[in-house]
This record gives C-alpha cells, structure tokens and sequence, in this order.
C-alpha cells in the first residue's frame, strides 16, 4: 500500500465520516470532485 498525503485527516462526526476534497482527487482518482453553492458535487 502507499501513503498519500491528504492535507487533513478525515472526521468522524454524528456517525458520519468527512473526509477532505483531496480523497476523491488522490485515493478515488476522480477529478471532477468540487464545491457548489455549499454542497459538494462529485462527477
């Protein structure tokens, strides 16, 4: 396995896991993941 760097660590919160923009980028491999109108829009 490789370790990648993700700039925050993931939160769990109200049993719900947060992870920053960057896992979808890094660890999903998916480049359309951004932020619109205060929700996060994952293509």
């Amino acid at each position: 396995s490789t370790s990648i760097q993700l700039g925050a660590a993931p939160e769990l919160i109200n049993g719900r896991t947060f992870v920053p923009l960057n896992f979808f980028r890094e660890v999903v491999q998916m480049n359309n993941a951004y932020l619109f109108e205060g929700q996060i829009v994952i293509n």
